[in-house]
C-alpha cells in the first residue's frame, strides 16, 4: 500500500512539472502582450503560444492513453487485427515537418488478436519515436519466430546508451531531458505489448543501426 501511494505521488510529481513549464511559457507571453501590447510581433507570438499549447496538448493526450491502457488489464474483445494492414497506415500518415523515409519492404502479412485501437497506438509511438531520432531512414519488419509476431523498428539515428536501454520504457523518463516528447510514448508501448500478452526489448545494434526496438506479439491458434 505504501509502495502505491509513493508511486501516485511520484506520478503526480512527474505531471505537474511536465505541465509546468508549458503553462509557465503560456503565461510569460501572455502577461506581455497585455502589458506591452505595442511590442508584439503577432505572428511569432501566436507561434509560441501555439508551440506550448501543443506541448500541453500531447502531454494530456499520452496521460489519457496511459489511463485507458492502465484501466483494461485484459481488454477484449480480442479482435482479429490485420498488423501489417495497420503498419502500412501508420506508415502513410502525412508528416509534413520530416524528410525520414520509411522502409517497410520487410512488412509481411500477419494477424495477431487485440484492441486495434491500443495496437495502433503502440505502432504509432514506436514509430514517431522513431523519426523523431533517425538521420534519414527508419526500417520496418513485421515477421514470425515460432508463436510469435515480431515488429521491429530501426532508426538509423544516434542510438540510445546501454546504461539507458531498459530506463526508457519507464514514464516520464527522457535520455535527454531537453528533448522532445512527452516522455510517456515508450510506457504506453510497453503498457500495450504486456496487456497483449506480448513485450517489448531494446536490442543491441547492429552496425549502422541506431535505436533498434523489438516487440513480440502472440499469433493467434
Amino acid at each position: 500500500m505504501g509502495d502505491d501511494i509513493e508511486r501516485q505521488r511520484a506520478y503526480v510529481a512527474d505531471v505537474a512539472h511536465d505541465l509546468q513549464n508549458p503553462l509557465t511559457g503560456l503565461r510569460t507571453q501572455l502577461e506581455v502582450g497585455i502589458a506591452r501590447p505595442e511590442s508584439v510581433d503577432v505572428e511569432p507570438w501566436a507561434r509560441a503560444l501555439l508551440a506550448a499549447t501543443t506541448e500541453m496538448e500531447l502531454l494530456v493526450s499520452d496521460l489519457l492513453a496511459l489511463a485507458a491502457e492502465e484501466r483494461e488489464k485484459h481488454p477484449v474483445p480480442r479482435e482479429l487485427v490485420d498488423l501489417d494492414a495497420l503498419l502500412r497506415d501508420e506508415v502513410a500518415r502525412p508528416r509534413p515537418d520530416s524528410e525520414v523515409a520509411i522502409d517497410a519492404t520487410d512488412v509481411l502479412p500477419i494477424k495477431v488478436r487485440g484492441d486495434e485501437t491500443s495496437l495502433r497506438r503502440l505502432v504509432r509511438n514506436l514509430l514517431d519515436n522513431a523519426v523523431r531520432h533517425a538521420r534519414s531512414q527508419v526500417r520496418l519488419a513485421l515477421s514470425t519466430d515460432e508463436s510469435w509476431a515480431v515488429l521491429e523498428v530501426v532508426d538509423d539515428g544516434p542510438g540510445i546508451d546501454e546504461v539507458h536501454r531498459e530506463r526508457i520504457f519507464e514514464r516520464f523518463y527522457r535520455v535527454d531531458p531537453q528533448s522532445q516528447g512527452t516522455g510517456l510514448g515508450l510506457a504506453i508501448v510497453r503498457q500495450v505489448a504486456e496487456r497483449h500478452d506480448g513485450h517489448v526489448a531494446m536490442m543491441p545494434p547492429s552496425p549502422g543501426e541506431g535505436a533498434h526496438f523489438r516487440i513480440e506479439l502472440p499469433i493467434p491458434d
